[in-house]
């Protein structure tokens, strides 16, 4: 921006925002707040966003001036009017109009003006890594990322983690918990950006990323819902496919008289594909009578190998 004049005390705020029927709306896309302490008077002040904005192509866009002192004075071209050059008789950017308002909302068209600006475009690196401190005294053996990220086409944002401070790193997933090879107590995550154009990045929103961990427990109960026949039932078998893997245990147990539980034995395993394998259980109950049935599953493991239980089915008789 190039100002003529400013006020002492007072700063003037800088935004990128919509616009909508030729106007702005009141959709800011950008804002900074410029102090009279970094404004130079005729002579080039850079106004540097926080934040890099995107503007899309074919799009209109509206550079916006607000302040609350009315000695700020900015640098305009007329046509009819001399210039640094001499006399204007053509505006270089034709497609923009110049607006003025006292309120901010009311605006009021100088068509044969144009504000006096440059604008500036970000050249990108063709790739960056950012790693987080590392998140220590924590016990997980499972991780989660949850994050709001922006990448466009051509662009890649990769996740990855440590347990072992850096000496070795896994892919990480966001919204898809990884589980880990050991029990953890310190974690690093890192991310890598690429882009393939030198305008366009992918951008992390740093405030919305959080590390989510789970420390599974080692032991726990699963019971199903109670099932009311109109028989006594005095034996009942299930089929369940199970992954059990070594060091964890699944005992079932059967009830019919809303009472005690009793422990079923297995009958026969059945293989169903590379990873699960039905089992069949039976229970003859003590009690003959019973006619409310439901079952039982403990599991036994350890926070980093866990047994679990994928389809169930029973038969009652």
């Amino acid at each position: 921006m190039f100002f003529a004049e400013k006020d002492e005390a007072i700063p003037v705020t800088v935004q990128i925002r919509g616009v909508t029927v030729g106007l702005p709306n009141d959709r800011v896309l950008a804002e900074k707040v410029v102090a009279p302490s970094e404004i130079r008077t005729n002579q080039e002040t850079k106004v540097v966003f926080d934040d890099p904005f995107l503007a899309a192509a074919a799009t209109s866009y509206a550079v916006v001036l607000l302040t609350n002192s009315n000695a700020y004075r900015v640098q305009i071209a007329t046509l009819g009017q001399t210039g640094q050059n001499g006399l204007i008789t053509s505006q270089t950017y034709n497609t923009g109009v110049l607006l003025e308002s006292s309120n901010a909302e009311t605006w009021t068209p100088l068509n044969a003006s144009d504000l006096r600006c440059r604008i500036y475009g970000y050249q990108f690196e063709s790739s960056g890594v950012i790693q987080f401190r590392s998140v220590e005294n924590a016990q997980f053996n499972e991780i989660n990322i949850d994050e709001y990220s922006a990448i466009p086409d051509g662009s890649q944002i990769i996740w990855t983690h440590s347990i072992d401070n850096g000496q070795s790193w896994g892919a990480l997933i966001p919204a898809e918990g990884e589980r880990l090879p050991a029990l953890a107590n310190d974690v690093l995550i890192r991310v890598r950006f690429s882009g393939s154009k030198p305008n366009e990045t992918p951008a992390l929103k740093f405030g919305d990323v959080n590390l989510i961990g789970y420390l599974d427990q080692e032991t726990g109960v699963y019971v199903t819902r109670e099932h009311a026949v109109s028989q006594s039932v005095s034996t009942a078998k299930i089929y369940v496919e199970m992954n059990i893997p070594s060091g964890t245990t699944v005992r079932w147990y059967g009830m019919n008289d809303g009472e005690r539980w009793e422990e079923m034995t297995l009958v026969e395993t059945k293989p169903v594909d590379h990873l699960w394998t039905e089992y069949t259980l039976s229970c003859d109950f003590q009690s003959s009578a019973g006619r409310e049935v439901r079952f039982k599953a403990e599991f036994e493991g350890s926070s980093l190998v866990k047994a679990r239980v994928h389809r169930l089915g029973a038969t009652f008789s």
